[in-house]
């Protein structure tokens, strides 16, 4: 499958100490960001024409670079604050890695969020599931994991704020290296 990056959203409360890891659950959305979500919130279609798309309202964004998924949450929040759907305080932004990763896994230890490996084609795009298939599914189509995220494995890649490391840092949203090969 051809690697191209969409955003999974979370909500910030600039003035609250994320003093639990199981608050992170709760501020994702559900899925990846839509074409027509990002139609309209930046009304543009960086995917149209692209090699491997689909075209489709509840397909993902594709062909997004990183700088335009912050170009989006920076949008989506003035939109959000204007509207009033978002309260002063609070920012749409990526997750830095590690509640991506709590997130993904769902509170669990295990590898996937899930106790049984044998199930994991219900809840994941991957090659056993996909074969001959190289573009990205319509989001949600597999199981949501224990927290009601969709697509945390496989249909496309997932941007966060830092950058990749395999030894994530402690503490409260420790944030990761500030380069590295990927995001």
């Amino acid at each position: 499958m051809a690697h191209r990056s969409v955003l999974a959203l979370w909500m910030l409360h600039r003035e609250r100490l994320w003093r639990r890891i199981a608050v992170w659950r709760k501020t994702f959305t559900n899925s990846e960001v839509t074409q027509s979500q990002w139609q309209a919130v930046m009304g543009t279609r960086p995917w149209s024409g692209k090699e491997f798309v689909r075209e489709g309202k509840d397909y993902p964004a594709t062909y997004i670079s990183w700088k335009d998924a912050i170009s989006f949450c920076k949008k989506l929040t003035e939109v959000e604050r204007r509207t009033r759907r978002l309260p002063a305080g609070w920012e749409y932004r990526l997750p830095t890695e590690a509640p991506w990763e709590y997130a993904c896994r769902a509170g669990t230890t295990t590898a996937y969020g899930i106790d049984d490996r044998s199930s994991f084609r219900n809840y994941a795009w991957h090659d056993g599931t996909v074969k001959g298939e190289e573009y990205a599914h319509k989001v949600g189509q597999k199981r949501a994991n224990a927290y009601g995220l969709h697509d945390m494995h496989g249909n496309l890649w997932e941007w966060c704020q830092d950058y990749y490391t395999e030894a994530l840092p402690g503490g409260t949203d420790p944030e990761g290296p500030s380069e590295g090969a990927f995001r």
